[in-house]
């Protein structure tokens, strides 16, 4: 079965829907570059834009809890990320990032927990697999933290 494409009674409607997509696309774009650049702050405006465009838009709430994190607001980080989890929830990389700011609240369960949903969706997750042993090994389960630090090659 397929996914059905919005469907707009009012052909305005339907223009408006494509130029928001365009208009969040070509936003995030220049946001990625400005956070890439390890702009912060002019990267964040232009998430926030997006959002007010798409609230909805997983990439921007993720980037807003990766810029969280990258300024050690750790809370906000989680809490940005999990909105995002909610509305794309097999996105390996965002239980990745909600996992890594877990991780610096010293929350570790909840942490392995996140690492482990993001080695479910893509069971060659290098990143995900290593944060998973580091973590397991905090809590001295070094055997686990062997085996999933192996599958991180």
């Amino acid at each position: 079965m397929t996914a059905k494409k919005k469907q707009h009674k009012n052909p305005f409607m339907k223009v408006k829907t494509l130029a928001s997509e365009i208009t969040s696309g070509s936003l995030m774009t220049e946001a990625l570059a400005f956070h890439q650049q390890g702009q912060y702050e002019k990267a964040q405006e232009i998430y926030l834009k997006v959002l007010e465009v798409d609230p909805r838009n997983a990439d921007a709430l993720h980037l807003m809890g990766v810029i969280a994190h990258q300024r050690r607001n750790y809370l906000v980080a989680v809490e940005f990320i999990e909105m995002a989890i909610e509305l794309k929830s097999k996105e390996a990389l965002f239980y990745l990032s909600c996992g890594n700011s877990l991780k610096e609240l010293n929350q570790i369960e909840k942490a392995i927990e996140n690492y482990e949903k993001a080695i479910f969706i893509k069971p060659d997750f290098s990143d995900a697999h290593h944060n998973h042993a580091l973590a397991l090994s905090q809590l001295k389960k070094f055997k686990e933290a062997i085996r999933s630090f192996n599958q991180s090659f």
